[in-house]
């Protein structure tokens, strides 16, 4: 695929690069105003976004646990939509859980959407 996209690009510029890839994945980028946009957000914005477009909820995060000294702590979050727990990730800050968690979570809520 990236070389197709390369091969887009070489022959007719960003623009025309711009104008295939909407064409192709138009339909998962939620409204942003271009799909370069979209892939260019954390996980966790993309998230919120998905969940408030899709379900009218905003994700809320939970430190589940921390491990570790303090100069190498371990964080473990989960992150729930309404009540439903629907990502968990592991990092070495909590942001970085966080975005482990957002990104797991993106991943199970597109898939239940896209098999209904």
């Amino acid at each position: 695929m990236e070389a197709v996209l390369a091969a887009v690009y070489l022959d007719g510029g960003y623009q025309k690069l711009k104008e295939v890839v909407e064409r192709l994945f138009g339909n998962i980028f939620m409204g942003s105003r271009s799909p370069l946009e979209f892939l260019n957000r954390d996980f966790k914005t993309r998230l919120q976004e998905f969940t408030q477009n899709e379900y009218k909820e905003t994700p809320t995060y939970e430190l589940e646990k921390e491990t570790g000294p303090d100069h190498d702590k371990t964080f473990y979050v989960s992150v729930l939509v309404g009540d439903k727990k629907v990502g968990y990730g592991v990092g070495k800050s909590k942001k970085a859980a966080e975005q482990k968690a957002a990104e797991k979570a993106l991943e199970v809520l597109q898939k239940e959407k896209n098999a209904q």
